[in-house]
């Protein structure tokens, strides 16, 4: 079992949608087996990633199996762990996804696409940003491998082709005859596999000499790159990944001892295996409390923010209102200061008064 994501995105539902759920492939041909539904609805998630307004619209990805360990059980418990591990804690309702069961090649697989928004907040949701498919979602292939008894799989150095996501795609539909650059770029490589097969090129840098022998110009700033750049009057070749890549101690390391470099251990060598998955498991449980943690952040339900939102004016108004009686009690006289001025204006009258009656006492000499 494998998983791997796709660089598409940014285009129309119609696309995705209908290539994993019509019996037809993109050439036209039909399908011996038709594609079976797993999760979802095709129509609705259509509509879904036509909606969103943002460039990158939906994520699409491969559950692929061997032939030997496919079941119909198998392809059910994979997708849940895939969900837990995609939409963690996020409540059902707030996201959609369709998968689709494909028996029609020799290697069983699922088709999974995921249209790019929480249907609570509306935001842009992301099951798998850069970098996470030799993170997260790497770590998750093992420790799900682990969990359900499959066997890991490591690919080897030298069957990686140097070839760009593009150029795949490209390939993969039939446009090979038309890709002149590509076409020279395999020649290229396939003469240089012969020639480790047959003994004649051990490590890298016999590569790089050999390309030079024969006459290929070869930049040196982009020698200690993870790849093999060949000058072009058009424009560069670039042959990249496995054998071209640049490995610790690639000048002196043979291909054949690279190859012996196995990171994953046997399942019999039990104490190193047990320790090794252990750390795996770890490292995989730390990622995703951290995507957890930030799902909580950015994907709180509208409810929450609206008690959130009430609570803080809530505050604000009780805070408001502290302040105009604080404010009231200032410019209104306390009680002493209602003594005062009342006793005041009672001397006042009375002084008054005793003035008046002063007058009135005076006798009056003519």
């Amino acid at each position: 079992m494998i998983l791997g994501f796709s660089s598409h995105g940014t285009g129309r539902g119609a696309g995705p949608v209908r290539y994993i759920s019509l019996g037809t492939k993109w050439d036209g041909t039909k399908r011996s087996v038709a594609p079976a539904l797993l999760r979802g609805n095709a129509r609705r998630t259509e509509k879904l990633i036509d909606s969103i307004e943002r460039k990158h619209k939906y994520t699409s990805c491969v559950i692929s199996f061997t032939k030997e360990e496919y079941t119909k059980e198998l392809a059910e418990e994979v997708l849940k762990e895939f969900e837990k591990s995609a939409f963690g804690e996020l409540d059902s309702s707030s996201y959609d996804y369709l998968a689709y069961l494909h028996l029609d090649t020799e290697n069983p697989h699922i088709h999974i696409v995921v249209p790019r928004v929480n249907l609570e907040t509306g935001t842009d949701l992301n099951i798998a940003p850069p970098g996470s498919q030799r993170g997260i979602w790497n770590l998750w292939g093992i420790v799900t491998r682990d969990k359900l008894n499959l066997e890991h799989i490591e690919e080897s150095t030298l069957d990686i082709l140097p070839l760009s996501r593009k150029e795949k795609r490209m390939i993969d539909r039939g446009f090979l005859s038309s890709m002149s650059m590509t076409q020279i770029k395999l020649e290229i490589d396939n003469v240089v596999r012969e020639n480790i097969a047959n003994g004649l090129l051990q490590n890298r840098a016999e590569v790089i000499d050999f390309l030079k022998e024969n006459g290929f110009d070869l930049p040196k700033k982009r020698l200690n790159d993870n790849s093999i750049s060949i000058a072009t009057e058009t424009r560069n070749i670039r042959l990249s990944g496995g054998i071209y890549a640049r490995t610790e101690n690639y000048n002196s390391a043979t291909y054949t001892e690279i190859e012996r470099q196995s990171t994953i251990p046997k399942r019999r060598d039990k104490a190193i295996y047990i320790s090794w998955i252990a750390g795996i498991k770890e490292r995989y449980d730390k990622a995703f409390n951290r995507k957890l943690s930030y799902f909580a952040l950015r994907y709180k339900s509208r409810s929450k923010k609206n008690e959130t939102r009430n609570e803080r004016e809530l505050v604000k108004i009780k805070a408001t209102s502290v302040l105009l009686d604080a404010s009231n009690s200032a410019d209104k006289p306390s009680a002493s200061d209602n003594f005062s001025y009342n006793d005041n204006n009672k001397m006042k009258d009375n002084s008054n008064e005793i003035e008046a009656q002063n007058r009135r006492r005076t006798p009056r000499f003519s």
